[in-house]
Parts: structure tokens; C-alpha cells; sequence
């Protein structure tokens, strides 16, 4: 199995965009609510939640690199508070 680690990421593209190590996630949260991503593997079905910290935040984007994750293997949603998009 794939050891998955979070590292500084990149605000800009928004979205997702897949690196030849792992996938830049970055999102606008204009709001002071919580937010983040949901990573749902294809294969087994696993749910994985991960909030955005104070330091993935730069003005209102918030942004973190997952290495370790290939974009044919997970689907993925932004979430803040309680909206998924």
C-alpha cells in the first residue's frame, strides 16, 4: 500500500491537478467555516476526510499536495462546513 503524506501545496490552478508524485488540491473558502476534501478511492470504497489547516490557507484559497495518490484511483469533493462541491 501506498504511504499517503500531505505536504505544502501550490493555490494555483484551482482544483485538482495531478503532479508525477501525488495531486495538488486547492480551493477558494472565502467563509471562516471549516473546509476540505473528501477522497473516495474507486477500487475498495474507502471514505477519507481531510481538513485544510491554518497553514494550507493563503488569503482565502486553501491548498495542500497529497503525494502518494494517482488521479485514476480517486474521485474527490471540496466541502466546507457542510456543503460538498
Amino acid at each position: 500500500m501506498i504511504e499517503i503524506k500531505i505536504k505544502k501545496g501550490q493555490p494555483y490552478p484551482l482544483g485538482a491537478t495531478p503532479k508525477n508524485s501525488g495531486i495538488n488540491f486547492s480551493m477558494v473558502n472565502s467563509s471562516s467555516e471549516e473546509c476540505g476534501l473528501i477522497l473516495y478511492h474507486k477500487q475498495s470504497g474507502k471514505v477519507q476526510k481531510y481538513f485544510f489547516e491554518k497553514k494550507h490557507r493563503i488569503g482565502n484559497i486553501s491548498c495542500f499536495f497529497i503525494e502518494g495518490i494517482r488521479t485514476e484511483d480517486y474521485e474527490y469533493n471540496f466541502f466546507i462546513g457542510e456543503k460538498q462541491f
